[in-house]
């Protein structure tokens, strides 16, 4: 590929120079970043699975049916909620973040706020829409002091899910499953610590105790070293309209509620339907058989970033 580069543009000087360096550079390492990246997230979706599935063994054995199904219904629902969010940015933000350029922190910071303070309304809103509705597995839902932690929590969350999209979007989902793995770990160690002394709700206190765990770590990673290394690195910033992206993220968005609706809406209408022990056989089996679609899903976000990364290129050089 570089030499039909160099025989179209046979280099008259600086410019033409670093025209053919540019897109030698990108076209010959774009197949090993595609592969790296698709590599890492299908590891990540490997890992989760496995040390998902350790973890709910061990809920089953340390916990009553009860108890687990409690705390896997406001896992659902903390789920539904980044899923409806931010979940939903993660097209637009591996979409753009190879075009941004120096103003690649702007944009990751909004994005951080914008989708967290969303979440947070929602998160406040649906527990009262679940008081309301009933439902026994939504139980510690409706005690106020719950209610802080899972508004708390879904922040939190939102936080991790488009953190995700980052590494992604920066080509560095190699650290993708090693967060990913820290946090399971975390989950496993907690869950069986709080089996005693906090039968009742140890199971949705091991999940969200652990994510504020590792989300500092890794934001600082990715504020202090990758984000500062990508501004280095990037020496043209493509012009995005707001149009542009506006357009992109309404049909990527609508495109993602139904994705994400199939995977993350059902468990919750579920939950305010059967008892509490009947919910955790359902939401083990649910669990499981999603970990199958997150490897599609991976591969082709995979895909799409690297695919932008040489189109910005290719762009950049002509």
């Amino acid at each position: 590929m570089a030499e039909s580069v160099l025989a179209i543009d046979p280099g008259g000087g600086p410019t033409g120079d670093r025209v053919v360096a540019e897109r030698a550079v990108g076209d010959r390492g774009s197949g090993s970043l595609f592969l790296r990246n698709t590599y890492a997230l299908v590891l990540n979706t490997g890992i989760t699975g496995a040390l998902g599935l350790g973890y709910w063994i061990l809920a089953a054995h340390f916990y009553d049916d009860s108890d687990v199904g409690r705390g896997s219904a406001a896992i659902s629902a903390l789920m539904l909620l980044t899923g409806l969010v931010s979940a939903n940015f993660a097209g637009t933000l591996n979409r753009f973040i190879p075009k941004t350029g120096t103003r690649t922190v702007r944009v990751v910071v909004f994005v951080y706020l914008l989708t967290s303070g969303v979440v947070a309304v929602l998160a406040v809103a649906l527990t009262f829409a679940l008081d309301i509705l009933g439902g026994p597995a939504y139980d510690i839902l409706r005690e106020p002091n719950m209610r802080l932690w899972f508004i708390g929590a879904a922040v939190v969350a939102s936080v991790i899910t488009v953190q995700d999209s980052v590494l992604t979007g920066l080509r560095v989902a190699v650290w993708v499953p090693v967060w990913n793995a820290a946090f399971a770990v975390a989950k496993l160690g907690l869950l069986v610590l709080l089996a005693e002394t906090m039968p009742r709700t140890g199971v949705f206190f091991s999940w969200i105790i652990s994510m504020f765990i590792v989300v500092f770590p890794v934001n600082l990673l990715i504020f202090g070293k990758l984000l500062p290394r990508h501004v280095r690195t990037s020496t043209h910033d493509v012009a995005v309209r707001a149009s542009q992206v506006g357009r992109f993220f309404a049909a990527d968005y609508f495109g993602a509620l139904l994705q994400y609706g199939t995977i993350f809406l059902v468990p919750v209408l579920v939950a305010l339907r059967v008892a509490p022990h009947t919910y955790a056989y359902f939401f083990l089996a649910w669990s499981v058989a999603n970990m199958m679609n997150l490897v599609a899903i991976n591969t082709g976000v995979s895909l799409a970033v690297e695919g932008e990364k040489q189109t910005h290129v290719r762009v950049v050089a002509s």
